[in-house]
C-alpha cells in the first residue's frame, strides 16, 4: 500500500485539513479461523465561506481517531474485551455496553455485521463532532470515507464527498462512492454535466457531513476483488484536479510500480493541474 497527504498549491501556507487512516490486523471476533483486515479511511475537514478555516484539521482529526477506537476493539479484541464508546463534548468517551451484546450477530453472514460496524464508526464519529460543536460553539465539519478488506471482499462506508475507487484486472475503474454535495445533485438532475462538477462552485456545498444531529444516513457498499486490484481513496483534492479517466490512465499506467509511487504520482500530478486544496490519496493493491 502506499499513501500520501500534501497541502496543495492554494492552501501552502496553511495547515493539512486532511487525516488518514491505515491499519492492518488479525480479525478475531468472525467467523474463524482468524483472518489478516486491512482498514483504511480519509477524512477531509471541511471549510467555511471563502475557503476560511473553521477547524476542518480538529475535524478530520476527531473522525479519524474515532473511527479506530471504536472498529479496532471490534475487530481485534476478545467479545469480553471490547466495548463501543459513547462520545460526549470534546471526544473524550466512557465505556458503553459490550460489543457482543450492542452488535449481536443479527444477521446471517459476517458482511452484514461488518458493514454494521463500520456504519457504527461513522455515527460515532459523526457524534463525536457534534457535541465538540455544541460544547465549544464551533462549526467544525468533515467528510469520511472508510474502507476496509477482508476475505478478498472490500467494503465501503462514506459520507461527504471523499472517494473511494476500484480498478480490476481488466483496467476498468469504477467509482463505489457517491459525492454528497450540491454540485452532484444537479449532476442527478441533468442540470450539470459531470465534466462541469470540478469547476462548480457548488462542489463544495455539503448536504451531508459529519458533525450534523442525530444519526445520518451512511452509503454502504460491499464487492468481491481479486489479487493485484487496486484500491483509490482520496480527498476532493485529487479527484477535483483529476478526472476520473485521468485517474485511470494514471492508475494502469503506473500498475507495475509499488503503490507508494502511484500514490506520489497521482497527487503531484494534481498539484501540477492546479492544487486547488489539500490532497490525499491511498492506494492498495490488493494481496
Amino acid at each position: 500500500m502506499g499513501y500520501v497527504s500534501d497541502v496543495g498549491r492554494r492552501y501552502a501556507t496553511e495547515e493539512n485539513e486532511d487525516m488518514l487512516l491505515i491499519l492492518q490486523g488479525l480479525c478475531v471476533n468472525l467467523a474463524p479461523p482468524p483472518q489478516p483486515f486491512s482498514l483504511f479511511a480519509v477524512a477531509d475537514g471541511l471549510r467555511g465561506p471563502q475557503g476560511k478555516s473553521v477547524g476542518g484539521h480538529e475535524a478530520s482529526r476527531m473522525a479519524i481517531e474515532t473511527v479506530a477506537d471504536v472498529l479496532v476493539p471490534l475487530l481485534s479484541a476478545s467479545s469480553s474485551s471490547s466495548s463501543f464508546r459513547t462520545p460526549r463534548g470534546n471526544a473524550s468517551s466512557t465505556p458503553g455496553t459490550n460489543s457482543a451484546s450492542t452488535l449481536s450477530h443479527p444477521f446471517s453472514s459476517s458482511d452484514e455485521l461488518l458493514k454494521q460496524w463500520l456504519r457504527e464508526g461513522v455515527q460515532q464519529a459523526n457524534q463525536v463532532i457534534y457535541h465538540c460543536n455544541a460544547d465549544y460553539e464551533t462549526t467544525m465539519a468533515s467528510t469520511l470515507t472508510v474502507s476496509m478488506i477482508y476475505r478478498r471482499h472490500l467494503y465501503v462506508a462514506s459520507v461527504g464527498d471523499s472517494r473511494a475507487y476500484h480498478l480490476n484486472g481488466n483496467n476498468s475503474l469504477r467509482r463505489l462512492t457517491t459525492d454528497h454535495t450540491l454540485a452532484a445533485r444537479l449532476v442527478e438532475a441533468g442540470l450539470l454535466q459531470p465534466d462541469e462538477v470540478s469547476s462548480s462552485p457548488k462542489r463544495k456545498r455539503h448536504y451531508r457531513y459529519l458533525g450534523q444531529a442525530g444519526r445520518i444516513p451512511v452509503d454502504l457498499f460491499q464487492c468481491e476483488v481479486a489479487v493485484d486490484d487496486l484500491i483509490l481513496l482520496c480527498t476532493d483534492g485529487l479527484w477535483h484536479m483529476l478526472p476520473d479517466e485521468r485517474l485511470r490512465e494514471l492508475l494502469v499506467k503506473s500498475r507495475g510500480t509499488d503503490p507508494q509511487s502511484m500514490a506520489h504520482s497521482l497527487v503531484d500530478t494534481a498539484n501540477l493541474a492546479g492544487g486547488d486544496g489539500n490532497i490525499s490519496a491511498i492506494v492498495i493493491r490488493v494481496q
